[in-house]
C-alpha cells in the first residue's frame, strides 16, 4: 500500500448484509400485506385459539361480552346483559374492524 497508494476492498460483509436486508423486507412484506396467503393462513390456523382464551379472559373478569374474531380480523362484540327482575335478556351486536380500535 505504501508503494501504490490503491487499498483492495472486500464486499463479502457488505454483500451478506445486504442480502440478509432484502430477505428481510420479503418476509415483512409476506406477512403485514392484507392479500398475503401466508398471513391468511396464519390467522386461519390461529383465530380459534385466540377466539377461545379471549373468551376464558372475559369470563375471568366477569364481563358480559362474547367477542369472536373473523378470519379478516373483523371483531363481533355481543353484549348480554341479564336482568333479573323482569328476565329480558339484552343483547346488543356491534361489529368493527380491529383497525379501527386505538388504544391509548
Amino acid at each position: 500500500m505504501r508503494k501504490t497508494g490503491i487499498q483492495e476492498i472486500e464486499f463479502d460483509v457488505i454483500n451478506e448484509v445486504t442480502h440478509l436486508k432484502e430477505h428481510q423486507e420479503f418476509l415483512y412484506k409476506l406477512l403485514t400485506s392484507k392479500d398475503s396467503f401466508i398471513r391468511k393462513r396464519i390467522i386461519d390456523q390461529n383465530i380459534s385459539y385466540l377466539n377461545h382464551r379471549l373468551a376464558h379472559y372475559l369470563d375471568k373478569l366477569g364481563l358480559p361480552h362474547d367477542v369472536k374474531f373473523a378470519s379478516d380480523l373483523g371483531v363481533e362484540i355481543t353484549e348480554m346483559a341479564l336482568k333479573t327482575a323482569g328476565l329480558f335478556l339484552f343483547n346488543s351486536i356491534i361489529s368493527f374492524h380491529a383497525a379501527d380500535i386505538r388504544l391509548e
